[in-house]
């Protein structure tokens, strides 16, 4: 069965990290070692109560390059109130980083001593937990700046000289509790020219902000701006036809590549509360264009395939225009990106010319930090293809707090995670929102018990863990207190 297909499928991301540095021009090899070969990096920050603050770095490069650094120092600054102060910021994980994977396994990555194009992840924290910022002011900008880029970028001039400039904006005088927003998807570095497909460039805002998108002008520093080259600009990055599109309000992107390469590009996330602007993230990716010799097409035109962690469970979506004699979609997840497991099955639309849209939710409980997915579709003759493979990073779920007992009666035992040291804030409400109790833990390096003194009525109860990676609920039962007998 002959068909003619097209596919668009949402890229690797999950939510406020950065684009990833590449350097291999039509091939999924570098040309040569080249600077650093660093491509961005995402800053974040949660509101850790009063004026206290948990900042990350998350920071890309390709493993041609030279080593990422033990450490970086991230600057505080703040024009109105005269601050600029440094934070340094150490590398978790030893060293190591992750690796993310390519869309095809075509041998050894650099990563791992091979010649394939390979690339990083790495994440830097504060050693402390969190920081006291030593005023409200209504400009902060907590930015990172490093060089250089790659030589072989395609849309911009001097590539290779050009400084990465990467921040996140907050108003603490008017709004004293924000957290960063998140982009709900990791940038991924390759990208297929041999198809359409979909960039979701949206975020999440644990605040409940509005946020608003824009396609702007990759920075090299506070003032400067990269040059594009003829034919490129902020809002058409890369070579498209038709052009490139992009929604300001969904922060959706759609493009039909015409050439290999490397282009780099950058998001501006900007959080309105009541109207007002509260703070800002801006995320600067550079995105390589390959053949993709081990993907086939779907009989079907996908608009996206997207997933998110959503507390106890991953939410995959995806969508399709069109479809022609898609009988099913297999849901299959891995943790390692290339040994996948069938998870789910969803029965398919048939025949179609109109959206179609599909969910699945994975429950799943595991100390991985990242989940990958890819949907295996099924025609009705029997004949199957394979999607893009999407990434989840498992934050609640590698991060997972527990509660016990269940029911309890005067105290609670809550268990943080092994991890890095950070700082909770543990809120206790009734059946209905309103606040019972409130405590803050500071939580050291290494596993974690603390206990709480409970004087709460016979009935149901809210208990929200807010931590470095946003809130978790829980739903539990207080048992009538012995109180004496």
């Amino acid at each position: 069965m002959n068909k003619i297909l097209r596919r668009t499928f949402a890229g690797l991301t999950g939510s406020l990290v950065l684009a990833i540095a590449l350097t291999a021009g039509t091939q999924l090899v570098p040309k040569k070692a080249q600077a650093t070969h660093a491509a961005a990096a995402d800053v974040w920050y949660s509101w850790a109560g009063a004026n206290f603050y948990v900042f990350r770095l998350y920071f890309f490069r390709d493993c041609s390059g030279i080593s990422a650094p033990s450490q970086v120092t991230m600057r505080l600054q703040s024009n109105s109130c005269g601050y600029n102060i440094p934070l340094t910021l150490i590398q978790s994980g030893g060293g190591v980083g992750l690796e993310v994977p390519p869309i095809c396994n075509l041998g050894t990555s650099t990563c791992n001593g091979g010649s394939v194009f390979g690339v990083k992840e790495h994440l830097y924290f504060l050693s402390a937990g969190i920081y006291q910022l030593p005023a409200n002011c209504a400009d902060w900008t907590f930015w990172w700046s490093t060089c250089c880029r790659n030589f072989a970028i395609n849309n911009i001039a001097s590539p290779g000289s050009q400084g990465q400039y990467f921040y996140a904006t907050l108003d603490n005088l008017n709004f004293t509790n924000n957290n960063s927003m998140r982009f709900n998807e990791k940038p991924f570095p390759f990208r297929c020219t041999d198809a359409p497909f979909g960039m979701d460039l949206a975020g999440t805002d644990l605040d409940g902000d509005s946020l608003s998108y824009q396609l702007v002008t990759p920075q090299t520093s506070q003032v400067g701006t990269v040059s594009w080259l003829g034919g490129y600009t902020q809002t058409t990055p890369i070579p498209s036809s038709p052009t490139m599109t992009f929604n300001q309000t969904t922060g959706q992107a759609f493009v039909w590549p015409t050439f290999q390469g490397q282009y780099v590009m950058a998001v501006k996330a900007t959080e309105f509360r009541n109207g007002v602007q509260v703070g800002s993230v801006q995320r600067d990716m550079q995105i390589n264009m390959v053949p993709c010799p081990c993907l086939f097409p779907l009989p079907v035109e996908m608009i996206s395939f997207k997933g998110r962690n959503v507390g106890s469970y991953n939410l995959l979506e995806w969508s399709t225009a069109s479809e022609i004699d898609n009988d099913y979609f297999l849901v299959q997840r891995s943790f390692d990106g290339e040994n996948f497991e069938t998870i789910g099955r969803i029965e398919g639309a048939g025949n179609s010319t109109e959206q179609v849209d599909y969910t699945w939710t994975d429950y799943i409980t595991t100390d991985k930090e990242m989940a990958y997915y890819r949907l295996e579709q099924i025609d009705y003759d029997g004949n199957s293809t394979h999607s893009d493979v999407i990434n989840v990073r498992n934050y609640i779920l590698k991060n997972a707090v527990e509660l016990y007992p269940v029911p309890f009666k005067e105290q609670l035992n809550i268990s943080f995670p092994t991890d890095d040291p950070a700082n909770y804030i543990v809120s206790l409400r009734n059946n209905v929102g309103v606040l019972v109790r409130q405590w803050r833990v500071k939580k050291p390096q290494g596993a974690f018990v603390e206990t709480f003194d409970v004087d709460a009525d016979h009935g149901f109860y809210i208990v929200e863990v807010q931590g470095p990676d946003g809130v978790t609920s829980f739903k539990v039962f207080a048992a009538a207190a012995d109180r004496g007998r």
